[in-house]
């Protein structure tokens, strides 16, 4: 059965079929009751003209499937590559970067955890590292476990294992591995 499922939601064919038929099948279901629905129902309750209710339903529907498919791509890109540049005291972002020979003087690197970053023979200056998003989220979790004498060791390991380059990356719920 697992298997079956795997192949099912991994096949885009089939995702893009069974998304087809639920989509005709509702909208089939809402003009064969239509006439009852409105009658009964919907012009008691709703104030609001139905034909706008039913367009903002379809915006946000919409919408949220081309956030999620830019969120993924954005994840997913080739790094933009940034060679022999030089950041003076400003605020660099550096979500799908990768920097290749470049100097950091006084510069305030910001890391959001949105995509993959790289750098590579890079000099830095009297500059920092901020954090945004998923990866300030996740320095303050590191940092009020680490306010508990419980979690100190492990943290402490766990800083090591970044030193060392050894740390273990837990699969995403989709069962990709991420970084």
């Amino acid at each position: 059965m697992d298997q079956l499922s795997k192949f099912l939601t991994k096949n885009p064919v089939i995702v893009v079929a069974m998304f087809f038929f639920t989509f005709f099948a509702t909208v089939a279901g809402l003009l064969v009751s239509w006439d009852v629905l409105y009658k009964d129902y919907l012009s008691h309750t709703v104030t609001i003209p139905i034909w706008f209710t039913l367009l903002v339903a379809f915006a946000i529907f919409f919408g949220w499937i081309l956030y999620g498919t830019r969120r993924r791509k954005l994840k997913d890109a080739p790094l933009e590559l940034i060679a022999d540049k030089l950041f003076g005291v400003e605020r660099v972002l550096t979500s799908g970067k990768k920097f290749v020979s470049c100097k950091f003087n006084g510069t305030e690197i910001v890391i959001d955890g949105q995509a993959k970053i790289g750098f590579e023979s890079c000099s830095f200056i009297n500059s920092r590292f901020t954090f945004a998003g998923a990866a300030a989220q996740t320095m303050a979790v590191l940092s009020g476990m680490y306010r508990d004498p419980s979690f100190q060791p492990m943290i402490d390991e766990t800083f090591q294992n970044v030193k060392s380059g050894d740390f273990s990356i837990s699969p995403s719920p989709s069962g990709k591995r991420e970084r």
